[in-house]
């Protein structure tokens, strides 16, 4: 849609609250995601 404001990389991108509102199981998630996302490349 916005061209201009895609990014040129490759990857993965969460989007979520700040961290003062973030809920154990979306943690979790982000930490896995890390984990998982760092093995792939």
């Amino acid at each position: 849609m916005l061209e201009a404001y895609s990014p040129t990389g490759l990857g993965f991108f969460l989007y979520f609250p700040s961290r003062a509102q973030r809920s154990g199981p979306l943690r979790l998630f982000v930490e896995a995601a890390k984990e998982l996302a760092t093995h792939a490349l």
